[in-house]
């Protein structure tokens, strides 16, 4: 099964280089990236990596735009497997053969790695309290730890659902299951993520999660703002649940 990993980079000048050499080749077949129209020079890093395809956009299409464009070069490109991770650093490129194993296994279609579940898994109990001790003690800002949490929470009540977030960028996903999802229709900005799942979780695809490590690098050349973003998922939540709803009627 070709492997192919998709990778999103903005203003990344200063990182993408070493997330490209900590992934594991042997396990993957071919790496694909595209300068979102990046300010900086990250087309130029990118250019003088070997035995990768860089692709550029002239102008910025957003977080989910980069994205349509990367799965339909994986696609295009044969792969039986596409794992997105981000160049910012913020996912453990070493933690990729975990994330295809379900796939490879046949036991999923879509493979989340959840940052949430890791923490969790790996936080130390403060006040008796595994959860408060995430919250305050690991390596996620409390902010954005609670903002996940919180968001998850909502989500899992409307969808019946037991994820413990539905804004992932680490992604696995079967050639089959891209296909039967509208993603050239979602969402071009940070929104892909929970639109992806979201419209994975209605076509009842089988979803694994696999706790990961979270690291946020002060190199970083962007991020979602919390606040508007979890405005931005419940209104996103609340109208495709809306139609979704209707048309199931």
């Amino acid at each position: 099964m070709k492997t192919v990993a998709i990778i999103p980079a903005y203003n990344a000048a200063r990182v993408v280089a070493e997330v490209i050499a900590r992934i594991p080749r042997q396990v993957v077949d071919e790496v694909i990236l595209v300068d979102d129209g990046s300010r900086d020079n990250t087309f130029e890093v990118l250019s003088a990596i070997p035995d990768i395809t860089a692709l550029r956009h002239a102008e910025n299409r957003g977080y989910g735009g980069a994205q349509i464009t990367l799965h339909e070069a994986a696609l295009n490109s044969g792969a039986d497997i596409v794992v997105l991770l981000h160049a910012d650093g913020g996912h453990f490129p070493e933690e990729l053969p975990q994330m295809i194993e379900p796939i490879h296994a046949d036991r999923a279609d879509v493979v989340i790695g959840s940052r949430i579940a890791g923490i969790l898994e790996r936080a130390p109990t403060l006040a008796g309290s595994r959860w408060l001790g995430a919250a305050t003690l690991g390596p996620m800002p409390a902010h954005r730890f609670l903002g996940h949490v919180g968001l998850a929470a909502i989500q899992n009540f409307i969808f019946g659902a037991h994820y413990h977030s539905w804004h992932e960028g680490f992604r696995a996903m079967r050639r089959g299951a891209i296909l039967r999802l509208p993603f050239r229709q979602f969402s071009k900005d940070y929104l892909f993520d929970t639109e992806f799942l979201m419209t994975a979780h209605w076509a009842g695809l089988r979803i694994v999660e696999v706790p990961v490590n979270a690291h946020y690098d002060a190199r970083a050349g962007s991020s979602a703002p919390t606040f508007s973003y979890g405005l931005r998922v419940l209104r996103l939540l609340f109208s495709k649940h809306v139609l979704h709803s209707y048309d199931a009627k």
